[in-house]
């Protein structure tokens, strides 16, 4: 999810703004409120498996421990994805810099384009699997 942030004085784009858009503002609560959910029942899942292991049920303790491992995140997952995507986008504007620093060194500056060809994808490709969750 992209949060276009503002500051208060005017409605231009700034990454250091204090406001954001309402609809923003309402998918970040859904999200945040999905990824709760999904704590919770990590929580519950870990506290299943606590209590099975002290009751000493072999049937319950692996019952328990199969449900944990099963569990999904899907929320959780599509956050953890944009935030890889971030970390790639900032990989690639370090090779877009470099290429910069490379000017007339045409070996070099095809390599770096690579880098940031590649980059660009990938986190296009961790954007599009955070958005299927």
């Amino acid at each position: 999810m992209t949060v276009q942030r503002y500051h208060s004085w005017d409605s231009e784009d700034d990454e250091d703004g204090h406001y954001v858009a309402h609809d923003d503002y309402a998918a970040l609560l859904k999200e945040r409120d999905a990824m709760a959910a999904e704590n919770a029942r990590l929580k519950q899942s870990i506290d299943e498996i606590s209590e099975a292991f002290e009751t000493g049920t072999d049937g319950a303790l692996a019952t328990a421990v199969n449900e944990a491992v099963n569990l999904t995140t899907p929320a959780t997952d599509g956050v953890l994805k944009r935030i890889q995507a971030q970390g790639v986008d900032n990989l690639a504007t370090f090779a877009g810099k470099e290429y910069q620093r490379f000017v007339g060194d045409k070996t070099l500056q095809r390599k770096w384009k690579g880098i940031v060809l590649l980059c660009t994808d990938f986190a296009a490709q961790l954007r599009k699997e955070a958005s299927n969750g």
